[in-house]
């Protein structure tokens, strides 16, 4: 059983250069569906401080106007809660556009109790959901070993934090896909390359892993270490820190889309730059 806990719209200032929404906004979606989720139900040991990462898979493309609607459940494995799943429909054919598995600390989990009102699905029920490219593990720092290359640097700002203080996963996916062209360069696929070709920079899969909190006007930024680069899909660690210490893990799978087509290209030569940092540690 899923319960429908967010229903909108895609704005057009929500999508990006390839014409489809951007996927930070995936995760604002993602983000508001929880807040209702949890309050919706006796779920409030799960907090944002209790998360430990958010992991989303984008099956169909999202475009301006189109209408959106969230269906979230509480997931057991074995008998036991194990976390949570949204699903976002297109609300006008019911098609999958994306999927999102949340985890948390497991005495968070611990402590909720049995209620008929949750709305439950098994683990086996959510295969969409499930990691692909990416494990379901948290990221951790002895997991970065390879070449990192600065590729963002910003501040934090008081719209970037909720109600609770926390800061927005809009926020921590924003500062990826702003950085997001700089590691594409760093890699040997430039803006020029990707423009004379008519090509995109697409994500497939997502992970965020939650760090320290940080504080509106913090100074934040970001290296990019590139770990897995196949045919078509390469895999990115991007690291964000701010005074120090690091604040959000974000694991990428990524592709280039041919934005007639709009299906996926094999990488270019001009990628092996990609798989030579990928070497370097």
């Amino acid at each position: 059983m899923r319960h429908v806990t967010l229903l909108t719209s895609v704005n057009t200032w929500e999508c990006d250069e390839n014409a489809h929404m951007n996927v930070q906004f995936y995760f604002a979606k993602f983000d508001d569906a929880n807040r209702i989720f949890c309050a919706k139900f006796p779920l409030s040991s799960l907090t944002r401080d209790n998360r430990l990462t958010r992991h989303v898979r984008y099956h169909r493309e999202a475009g301006a106007a189109a209408m959106i609607e969230i269906c979230s459940a509480l997931v057991m494995h074995e008998g036991r809660p194990a976390g949570i799943c949204h699903f976002m429909n297109n609300a006008a054919d019911k098609a999958l556009m994306a999927t999102a598995l949340d985890t948390y600390q497991p005495d968070a989990l611990e402590q909720i109790s049995a209620s008929p009102d949750i709305p439950l699905t098994n683990w086996s029920e959510i295969s969409e959901a499930h990691p692909r490219g990416l494990n379901v593990s948290p990221a951790t720092q002895s997991a970065t070993g390879h070449h990192k290359t600065p590729t963002y640097s910003g501040i934090l700002h008081p719209r970037d934090f909720a109600a609770d203080g926390t800061l927005l996963d809009r926020a921590y996916i924003s500062c990826f896909t702003d950085g997001a062209p700089h590691s594409w360069s760093a890699g040997g696929i430039t803006p020029a390359f990707l423009n004379s070709n008519n090509f995109g920079r697409v994500a497939v899969e997502l992970k965020l892993t939650y760090g320290a909190n940080a504080q509106p006007g913090a100074i934040v930024d970001m290296t990019t270490a590139f770990q897995n680069v196949g045919k078509t899909t390469f895999t990115v660690r991007h690291t964000l820190t701010s005074d120090g210490k690091i604040i959000a893990y974000g694991d990428l799978v990524s592709l280039m889309m041919d934005l007639e087509l709009r299906k996926a290209v094999a990488l270019p030569v001009e990628a092996d730059r990609m798989r030579q940092l990928a070497t370097i540690q």
